[in-house]
């Protein structure tokens, strides 16, 4: 029932496409993190932005990243959503406006993220203690590999 085109919001700002987005955020220390209104495209995290909503992140978990950017995430689709309505050329005006935000060229593809959870065994403490930052959920864990077999944090 598309009439124009299809909107995705993505959990992540156009620095950070694909997926692990947040992972790579923290892992990289980023100050500010976000998510992103665009159209969909062919291709992934690709399409014409419509708009962009960033926020600090500092030292925060990752769990608390996540809950912002969900947040943050659900009032850019309804306000999006509610300035459609008020106006069928808000799409097209917000690409015009946002022209000069660009996507990375980088992007990260379920393999990239799933590897990214290894942990290597020469790892620096410091090193250590961002990767488990940047990767320790409820949900998913690091882990580290010692001959052939896995090892993840609990």
């Amino acid at each position: 029932k598309v009439n124009k085109a299809a909107i995705n919001f993505h959990p992540g700002p156009p620095e950070y496409r694909g997926t692990g987005c947040v992972n790579y955020a923290l892992y990289e220390n980023s100050k500010f993190y976000g998510c992103t209104a665009h159209l969909i495209n062919e291709k992934v995290d690709n399409g014409k932005i419509i708009g962009v909503k960033k926020f600090n992140i500092n030292k925060n978990s990752i769990s608390e990243v996540l809950t912002k950017t969900y947040e943050t995430m659900s009032g850019l689709a309804i306000s999006t959503i509610k300035n459609i309505k008020k106006n069928p050329d808000f799409v097209e005006k917000q690409i015009l406006k946002n022209k000069i935000i660009k996507w990375t060229n980088k992007i990260k593809k379920l393999k990239d993220s799933n590897n990214f959870y290894q942990i290597n065994k020469n790892i620096k403490k410091n090193d250590f203690l961002n990767k488990i930052r940047a990767t320790d959920t409820p949900k998913f864990k690091p882990y580290i590999k010692l001959y052939e077999k896995k090892f993840i944090l609990e």
